[in-house]
């Protein structure tokens, strides 16, 4: 039996508004093999950006989405 690979939960607060927004930073998404599942909760005040992800610092997300021209913060636990 193959071990079971933990995703960790990320969430980040964005400036991501409109698809086109979203079509841009998929592009950069999509290259990151560590990234499993995204969304983006454009109807938050937030902009809410939940990502799971294996092995991949909260510092390589923003990176990601900076590089794309957005903003990008962590959102702490609540």
């Amino acid at each position: 039996m193959l071990p079971t690979i933990r995703a960790d939960v990320l969430v980040f607060k964005t400036n991501l508004r409109l698809k086109k927004d979203l079509k841009r930073i998929s592009a950069n998404i999509s290259k990151e093999p560590r990234i499993k599942l995204w969304h983006v909760d454009t109807a938050d005040t937030d902009k809410v950006l939940r990502i799971e992800a294996v092995d991949i610092s909260a510092t390589d997300i923003i990176q990601l989405i900076e590089q794309a021209g957005y903003q990008c913060a962590e959102l702490p636990d609540e």
